[in-house]
């Protein structure tokens, strides 16, 4: 097929001159636009729904902001006599709320943990009188805590984790198995 010239050819309709396979590549170039077409539809929509769902967060948090100063800062209404005698008093701001497991309240020069030595653990309740007796009997101050099916026999309270292991070197002597315990 001869080549054309351009400037020739601009009376005829492009569709009258192009070869087959032409025309075809055209069709496809007129598909490939309509599809980009949606495809710029579909980002917009995606941009309008991802700035209208950050403009709604953000506007809640602000919301909450509002109403949380606002209520806190409410004076309840009196009726006019008593407003003209009552002083203006100025909203108090609020305190910070500590959940509860954060709170520890220590008392005046005492550490927060105590300790004990652990002399022996057992299951029958009339060894724990004789162990005990036989505690006091060599000077020391002995208790028992139930522990379960097990009934733990322990001496002294320590208030310092270095005081306790001191003590619990001293009793090793006489307890091999003894450890330190927190109480």
């Amino acid at each position: 097929m001869p080549k054309h010239n351009p400037s020739q050819l601009e009376m005829f309709q492009p569709s009258e001159y192009m070869a087959p396979q032409e025309r075809q590549g055209k069709k496809d170039n007129s598909y490939l636009e309509k599809m980009r077409g949606y495809y710029k539809v579909m980002y917009v929509f995606t941009a309008v729904i991802i700035v209208s769902l950050a403009s709604f967060s953000i506007g809640v948090e602000k919301g909450k902001r509002i109403a949380f100063h606002s209520a806190s800062r409410v004076i309840p209404a009196l009726p006019p006599a008593a407003a003209a005698i009552a002083p203006v008093i100025p909203p108090a701001i609020p305190k910070p709320i500590i959940p509860q497991e954060k709170i520890i309240i220590k008392k005046e020069n005492t550490p927060l943990e105590s300790f004990t030595i652990q002399v022996a653990s057992v299951s029958q309740k009339g060894s724990i009188t004789n162990e005990l007796a036989r505690l006091k009997h060599k000077g020391y101050a002995g208790f028992s805590l139930a522990k379960g099916k097990y009934t733990i026999i322990c001496v002294g309270k320590y208030y310092g984790k270095v005081e306790a292991q001191s003590s619990l070197n001293k009793i090793k002597n006489h307890y091999p198995d003894s450890m330190l315990r927190r109480l």
